[in-house]
């Protein structure tokens, strides 16, 4: 009896030291590397005003959200997520290329970079802090007018395009 009451003072000093622990943990938060990315083909997305691109978040917290690419260059946006909100202050670094165009395939292309600041979260992303980079490459094929030159006016729809963004850097919750 003695070594039945020894061996379930031993299993419940385990059990309040390892829920002790994970308490300790969730209060403590989560931190680690946050990597977001997604990219699209859709032209739906692409020639709409405002392009909501969908996107996966890894890390930290995994989850699936959109994130609204016409905002200013520097400014805040916020990512869209199943699992919160997570708002950041960006800006375009020197990083980012000029725009290319290759008149013989009449694709355009640039590519921007910068960097950015979590200021806020909901969710998952309560409390959320943290910094990074990211990147966006935007490529188009423009039909052709018939003469054969290609048709780059502001309501020419592309024919295919590609839109990818890349973000990362560590983050914390709550």
């Amino acid at each position: 009896m003695k070594r039945i009451m020894a061996i379930a003072a031993t299993a419940l000093c385990l059990v309040l030291a390892a829920t002790s622990a994970a308490s300790a943990s969730t209060a403590a938060g989560k931190s680690g590397t946050e990597v977001i990315a997604g990219s699209t083909t859709d032209l739906s997305i692409i020639d709409a005003n405002v392009t909501v691109l969908p996107v996966q978040a890894f890390g930290v917290v995994r989850t699936k959200g959109t994130i609204a690419l016409s905002g200013p260059t520097n400014g805040t946006s916020s990512f869209d997520f199943r699992a919160g909100k997570l708002t950041v202050n960006h800006k375009q670094t020197s990083g980012g290329t000029q725009p290319t165009f290759n008149p013989k395939t009449c694709a355009a292309s640039q590519i921007q970079g910068g960097v950015y600041t979590v200021v806020g979260g909901t969710g998952k992303f309560y409390g959320a802090k943290g910094h990074g980079k990211f990147k966006l490459y935007f490529a188009a094929v423009f039909p052709r007018l018939k003469n054969g030159k290609c048709n780059t006016s502001p309501s020419a729809q592309p024919v295919s395009g590609k839109i990818s963004f890349l973000a990362y850097g560590p983050l914390s919750v709550r």
